[in-house]
């Protein structure tokens, strides 16, 4: 892992160029996305949106998200 970065309730980080969002998605759900070109596409294809509320605690080499 390049670089991580949490906002509001999703986790950003690079790996190889490559950029990774992890996010709440509906109770007890998580979404995880990946985007090869380092951009991020913020289509929602067949998710129909929802607001979640999601806790992040950072640590020196992790984080979570609740």
């Amino acid at each position: 892992m390049e670089r991580l970065v949490c906002k509001e309730s999703e986790l950003f980080f690079t790996c190889n160029g490559e950029l990774i969002r992890i996010s709440a998605c509906g109770t007890n759900a998580i979404r995880f996305q990946s985007f090869p070109e380092g951009k991020v596409d913020d289509e929602n294809y067949t998710l129909m949106p929802q607001s979640v509320s999601a806790e992040i605690c950072e640590g020196r080499d992790f984080a979570t998200l609740t």
